[in-house]
């Protein structure tokens, strides 16, 4: 998956199957539109308090040890090669041992992006298989633009599976075949897809982040414009 250049802020100028600014959302509110929201009354709620771009972003917060505040999609649902990128702001990540996850998508396995001892993972489930990402740290603190493809290329064909930050290719993150460790991942069609945040096993300090210019579809969708 190559770079691409930038494009307007929140969904100006892009073209895909699904794109939110949370701009005419409701402030305050928990976010409304062709997703599910799988939170907690007031975990995951579209405030003003920082947004990447225009006035609003949507908010997750959840005191440790964390638990599940997604945005689930099914009814873009389903195509073989899936594109999306988020802006993202974390405050904190876990320094325990425990995984956790921004994103994930299933068809005959989960494939996921997160994190697990301070580092970038990538993940296939089943059979739990895991790739660590040992040379980006993962930014806190500050805005940044997180791209992935999963796709599924056909039957006996190689799957390719990508993960950037800030339009960069993440350390073992991008692989068409045989993963780093030499295992090649399972998939069909996409079925579904899940933004936010997932904690498994707990988190060791409290979860806040927030998720702008969330976008997806079957072509690359750039980051947005600085």
């Amino acid at each position: 998956m190559a770079g691409a250049v930038a494009v307007g802020n929140g969904c100006d100028g892009v073209t895909a199957k699904f794109c939110e600014d949370f701009e005419k959302q409701t402030s305050g509110a928990a976010p409304m539109g062709d997703f599910k929201v799988s939170a907690n009354a007031g975990a995951m709620v579209v405030d003003g308090s920082k947004p990447h771009g225009g006035k609003q972003s949507l908010h997750i917060k959840m005191g440790k040890p964390g638990a599940r505040a997604m945005l689930d999609f099914t009814k873009q649902f389903p195509f073989t090669d899936q594109f999306g990128r988020a802006m993202m702001y974390i405050t904190a990540i876990p320094t325990n041992d425990t995984h956790w996850d921004l994103v994930y998508s299933y068809s005959t396995a989960e494939w996921e992006l997160g994190g697990q001892n301070g580092i970038f993972a990538f993940v296939i489930d089943p059979p739990d298989h895991e790739v660590n990402s040992k040379k980006n740290p993962i930014p806190t603190g500050k805005w940044f633009c997180l791209q992935w493809e999963f796709k599924y290329a056909g039957a006996n064909a190689d799957n390719t599976y990508s993960a950037k930050v800030d339009g960069v290719a993440l350390d073992k993150g991008e692989w068409t075949g045989a993963d780093p460790s030499g295992m090649k991942w399972v998939a069909g069609p996409w079925k579904n897809l899940s933004v936010g945040w997932e904690t498994y096993g707990g988190s060791n300090v409290d979860v806040e982040n927030w998720i702008d210019d969330l976008a997806f579809g079957d072509h690359e969708i750039p980051c947005p414009a600085p």
